[in-house]
């Protein structure tokens, strides 16, 4: 070296590194500076958060969340209702106009009323053990009839509730503002198995379900004393007449398909015979019997 000039060593690579720097940082200063220039906006209806591989502000409107089912059928939303509880249900109904038509499609295609599915879909929040004691639902049920059309239902199956009450009943009739008749007018189908019954709790369902035409009952747990079936004046008002219990059997066994043979053979015992015949005394249109 000539001069006395000091050495200096390049490493071939360090103008690469620092233009490589440089072009980093310009990069970094203008993103800086498009979120600068992005209007900030945080409420309750919007959410942001910045994503580290491109650093870009993404607002998320929840508005577009009502949109995407405002694109499902109305079917599938319906679907989607029958599995949520009552609370569910109103909070999905607050989404959108689409799910609110859901709900109100779901409530007006319950044709079957099943207490058992009733209380583990939409009020699973109930206690199991009070399940079986319609005095202890009657507040849910009710509810659930408010929302049913008059007229709508055709089967009713009460399990698994355990005893019948006719204040009950009425105390349903009170909170859901419908006469009986708009409850369960159009029922053809009353399903009682399991469920303590006497004559004042069938009787409300004879007046009240002008098309029933099957029953299900189970023979132990329907009290009805041969007393309310002698009595003149009851006779006389479910339009029979002084007909006797052996006149009906004999109806049955011509209307009743295999009655005669199962009561020959012994498959039909005298007392069910005889609950057969108190039933048709209630229930003078009942074409189909199922008991227990």
């Amino acid at each position: 070296m000539d001069g006395g000039e000091q050495s200096e060593i390049i490493h071939p690579t360090s103008g690469n590194c620092y233009a490589k720097n440089q072009q980093k940082l310009r990069r970094n200063h203008r993103k800086r500076k498009q979120i600068n220039q992005m209007p900030f906006i945080l409420n309750r209806r919007s959410k942001i958060r910045a994503l580290s591989n491109n650093a870009e502000m993404i607002r998320m409107e929840y508005d577009t969340i009502p949109f995407t089912l405002q694109q499902l059928p109305i079917i599938v939303l319906a679907q989607i209702v029958s599995n949520l509880n009552i609370h569910d249900q109103k909070n999905f109904s607050e989404t959108c106009k689409a799910a609110k038509s859901a709900i109100k499609l779901y409530w007006d295609s319950y044709t079957d009323l099943h207490i058992d599915s009733l209380m583990r879909q939409t009020f699973s929040f109930i206690n199991e053990k009070n399940r079986c004691s319609l005095y202890a639902i009657r507040r849910e049920v009710s509810q659930a009839l408010r929302l049913i059309p008059n007229f709508a239902l055709r089967r009713i199956h009460f399990q698994p509730i355990l005893s019948l009450h006719l204040q009950d009943l009425k105390d349903i009739e009170t909170r859901t503002k419908k006469s009986a008749k708009e409850i369960y007018g159009e029922v053809k189908h009353l399903d009682l198995r399991g469920c303590l019954v006497e004559y004042d709790e069938l009787r409300y369902f004879a007046v009240a379900c002008t098309k029933l035409s099957s029953i299900a009952v189970t023979h132990a747990t329907a009290f009805l004393p041969n007393e309310m079936f002698m009595n003149k004046d009851y006779l006389k008002e479910i339009k029979f007449g002084q007909r006797s219990f052996g006149k009906i059997r004999n109806f049955l066994r011509s209307s009743l398909p295999n009655f005669a043979e199962m009561e020959k053979n012994g498959k039909l015992p005298i007392a069910h015979t005889e609950f057969l015949v108190k039933l048709l005394m209630i229930f003078p249109y009942l074409e189909t019997f199922y008991i227990d």
